[in-house]
């Protein structure tokens, strides 16, 4: 016969008595039965151990050990398991932190003081000054054409004073003096152009430069560039003898241009014009 088998049936056997001896209880109750309940339960209790002790008899040493987990199924194994239900239902403990040593917390510190260190600012060498070209700072903003004539010599003031009149003595010529230069213009047409290179007039006349006899006028041909390509003849005034050269030429180009002499024509004073356009600057 099956050894479990025979476990099973010793457990049976148990149950039954168990159940026996409750139910004898109970009838002795109502029955006043002069049987005792603990004689009951104590033949019931030999009754089962000499049921267990036969069985256990006929069963090897190998086999008697796996009796055990059997009985372990219906006792102790509903009690574990409620343990472990118990268990899982309990929040989890929270670990607690290993206390560091005092070494390891030296170490941590002295790591930590490392990283905060702060570094040594780093030296920058000087940023290279800007090269304007000419010397190591910009160029002054260039003054105003009208600013840079008033301050110049006398001769100069009386040069630019006789040719701008000379202009102005013709019919139809008009003048506009801008910041760089003055112009002269006829019906329109850009004829010429006055400007002060340092100390020195520059004329630019609508004129052709070959015509003309270079030993004595000593002009120049500056038609390449795109702002004198209206003009492209160019002299300089800077003594009397330019000057009267400079309105002989002035003459020509009014003769081609066909501006007509003024008949009664007064002189002005245009440094005081270029005065007031000063104060009103």
């Amino acid at each position: 016969m099956d050894p479990l088998m025979i476990v099973l049936l010793v457990v049976d056997a148990v149950l039954l008595v168990c159940v026996i001896v409750e139910l004898a209880r109970r009838a002795g109750k109502k029955k006043k039965d002069f049987i005792s309940e603990d004689a009951v339960t104590d033949g019931a209790l030999a009754a089962a151990e000499g049921a267990a002790e036969d069985a256990a008899a006929d069963a090897s040493p190998a086999q008697a050990e796996e009796e055990k987990p059997s009985l372990y199924v219906f006792g102790v194994q509903e009690e574990e398991t409620k343990a472990e239900e118990h268990a899982a239902e309990e929040p989890a403990k929270e670990e607690l932190p290993v206390a560091e040593t005092p070494a390891e917390t030296a170490v941590q510190s002295e790591s930590a003081q490392e990283e905060n260190k702060e570094e040594p600012p780093r030296e920058t060498a000087p940023l290279p000054k800007a090269d304007f070209g000419r010397g190591s700072e910009p160029a002054a903003p260039k003054k105003p054409f009208y600013e840079r004539m008033l301050e110049a010599d006398d001769e100069t003031k009386e040069f630019y004073n006789e040719l701008r009149n000379e202009f102005k003595s013709y019919r139809n010529v008009n003048a506009r003096v801008s910041k760089g230069y003055d112009s002269f213009r006829k019906n329109r047409q850009l004829v010429a152009r006055l400007l002060l290179s340092g100390k020195t007039i520059k004329l630019y006349l609508r004129l052709n430069a070959g015509e003309y006899e270079d030993a004595k006028y000593h002009q120049q041909y500056v038609g390449d560039k795109k702002t004198y390509a209206e003009i492209p003849m160019l002299v300089k005034v800077k003594s009397r003898r330019a000057l009267a050269n400079a309105k002989t030429l002035i003459a020509d180009l009014m003769a081609k241009e066909g501006a007509e002499k003024k008949s009664r024509y007064v002189k002005v004073d245009y440094l005081k014009t270029l005065e007031a356009l000063k104060e009103n600057d």
